[in-house]
């Protein structure tokens, strides 16, 4: 193999290992956005627990 060839797939290793690197980071910060929404769905659901709970409590009292 000539040195040039050498040149160009060390090259190429390069740029498949930083296409492979972005791709990683696209996939974290969708499963990053992914969780946020999944926390913010389980916090209006704990809210909303918490309104049943507490309406469940002042109305055993009257």
């Amino acid at each position: 193999p000539s040195a040039e060839g050498i040149a160009q797939s060390t090259k190429s290793a390069a740029l498949a290992k930083i296409l492979r690197g972005s791709e990683k980071k696209k996939n974290t910060s969708e499963q990053s956005a992914m969780v946020q929404i999944r926390i913010k769905n389980l916090r209006k659901v704990r809210h909303g627990l918490i309104h049943l709970a507490t309406e469940t409590l002042i109305n055993q009292d009257l």
